[in-house]
């Protein structure tokens, strides 16, 4: 663009949290209005999300027999500290 910023300029914009409390944003875009803002965080879709608690949810049942024999163990050996 003619004494605007390009496409390739505003992906090496890099935004910086001054409160300390997160990580740094890359990229930007321009508003309607001329503003530039920081590029929105992608967010998962609703699919990756079930997959996920899924695939959590056939590991932990996998798993139910050594967690609960674990926490059997740790039951036993509660009497021997106190």
């Amino acid at each position: 663009t003619s004494g605007g910023l390009s496409a390739s300029q505003l992906s090496e914009i890099v935004w910086y949290n001054p409160y300390g409390t997160g990580g740094t944003y890359t990229g930007a875009t321009i508003d309607f209005d001329g503003r530039i803002r920081p590029a929105p965080l992608p967010v998962p879709e609703p699919k990756t999300v079930v997959a996920l608690l899924l695939l959590a949810g056939v590991l932990a049942w996998r798993e139910r027999n050594t967690i609960v024999s674990g926490a059997k163990n740790l039951v036993q050996l509660l009497p021997r500290f106190s």
